[in-house]
């Protein structure tokens, strides 16, 4: 009889969770919307992470089963992936008020519940105007000169190992260039990983971007209910875990140097994040068009913590450092690849920009060709494939599809940039679809 009550009540448990997950699993099924069956233990997760082949491979396949519109389980939460254009700029644009927030973070891993990733509703948008001055046109004219230094950098390998005959490894190289990029400009920190791969910020941050995708974070997606305990042990015995804490100690002793040296200190984005934290207006004697980055609105209303100027300086070092990289590479790689592109880009840059002439911000704005290189790079590649993530805020119905409080949009740009009913020949790589940037 001790033991007979203990029993019953954990059937009965059993027996409830059973019933909620398949109650979970019929979501998509009530509202009519076609998608791939799901595993009763790890929803469709299993099928996009144990079959080695990328996620937009099988989201393709699945478009190709079940139209523009389908449903997928990520664990037990449903995910809708919209491929048709006019939906997506009605839920991203118009309808932006009821899909404002991104998906919840599975595994909640400090510091990024505190990011812009992780931040929802009002606290995102304080964040999100608070750090808007650091995209300005005058900051962005501001980092030409450190841009243009570490891009010597590259070069001069690049030039060195061709005199010697060497191959050089530009994805690497280009994860280098970024990392340093957004060292010097965002953090004002002294990158140096084009010389020294070693640099014990640079590897923690590869080793992030590597294995942040691991077991903990599968098993907190599949297994909600465990999701701190699976935190837990991702902070303390993954890789990712612990080179997190590893960036953040970095960044926390930049930020200790900040406050310790006031007269030393840059406009950077770590600047603007700290002037938030004081909540009172800054006035500078540096340059008076730096008062934008101290204005009513975006400085002085705006109390954050340390921990949370520690993890946006996080984001932006991991988000741009990654981006950046891979698009870099694969505009290099097409480059290389298209060699009467190339020469094309080459005599754009001689007509407009004279050897005696230091590149800026303005000149590189002015080059059309190489703005559309870039474009025509970034569609062929996204560096950030699966990033467009949306939750829906209440009940939104349209006219092909209802979407319930709760649910999550997906919107998988690699299928939609190589898409032919938008893009003719969408494997193949032609600068000159932008022929105009008004096109674009």
């Amino acid at each position: 009889m001790f033991l007979f009550l203990p029993i019953v009540f954990l059937l009965l448990c059993t027996l409830q969770w059973i019933v909620d997950r398949k109650r979970r699993f019929r979501h998509f099924e009530k509202l009519r919307i076609p998608g791939p069956k799901p595993n009763f233990f790890f929803g469709n997760l299993w099928e996009l992470r144990r079959s080695g082949v990328a996620e937009f491979y099988i989201f393709e396949r699945w478009k190709r089963s079940y139209g523009d519109i389908f449903g997928y389980y990520s664990g037990t939460r449903p995910v809708l992936v919209v491929t048709n254009l006019d939906l997506i700029r009605q839920i991203l644009i118009k309808d932006f008020n009821k899909f404002h927030d991104r998906p919840k973070v599975p595994v909640n891993v400090e510091p990024v519940s505190k990011t812009l990733v992780g931040l929802r509703g009002q606290r995102w948008t304080t964040i999100r105007r608070l750090l808007a001055p650091a995209f300005s046109n005058h900051k962005l004219q501001s980092m030409s000169v450190p841009v243009k230094d570490k891009v010597q950098i590259l070069l001069d390998t690049a030039e060195e190992h061709a005199t010697n005959g060497e191959s050089l490894d530009f994805a690497t190289a280009t994860e280098c260039l970024s990392f340093d990029v957004i060292c010097e400009c965002a953090l004002a920190l002294p990158g140096n990983s084009q010389k020294d791969q070693t640099d014990p910020l640079f590897q923690a941050s590869r080793t992030f971007l590597e294995q942040g995708k691991n077991m903990f974070t599968f098993f907190a997606i599949v297994f909600p209910p465990l999701a701190n305990i699976f935190a837990f042990l991702n902070r303390h015995f993954a890789s990712s875990g612990l080179s997190t804490c590893q960036i953040i100690k970095s960044l926390r002793g930049v930020l200790e140097e900040r406050r310790q040296q006031p007269r030393t200190r840059r406009v950077d984005v770590l600047q603007v994040l700290v002037w938030g934290a004081e909540k009172r207006r800054r006035t500078l004697t540096e340059s008076s068009t730096d008062s934008e980055w101290c204005n009513d609105d975006n400085t002085d209303k705006v109390d954050l913590s340390d921990d949370e100027i520690i993890a946006n300086a996080w984001v932006f070092l991991l988000g741009g450092f990654d981006t950046t990289a891979h698009a870099t590479a694969f505009t290099i790689y097409l480059l290389a690849k298209y060699p009467h592109v190339q020469e094309k880009l080459l005599q754009e840059l001689k007509e407009h920009i004279p050897l005696s002439t230091r590149v800026g911000y303005q000149q590189l704005r002015d080059l059309q060709y190489l703005t559309r290189i870039i474009r025509e790079s970034m569609r062929l590649y996204p560096p950030v494939e699966s990033f467009v993530m949306r939750e829906a805020a209440c009940d939104v119905n349209y006219p092909d599809v209802k979407i319930p409080q709760g649910t999550l949009i997906q919107v998988p740009l690699w299928i939609i940039h190589r898409n032919p009913e938008i893009w003719p020949q969408p494997e193949h790589f032609d600068p000159d679809r932008y022929f105009t940037l008004a096109s674009f």
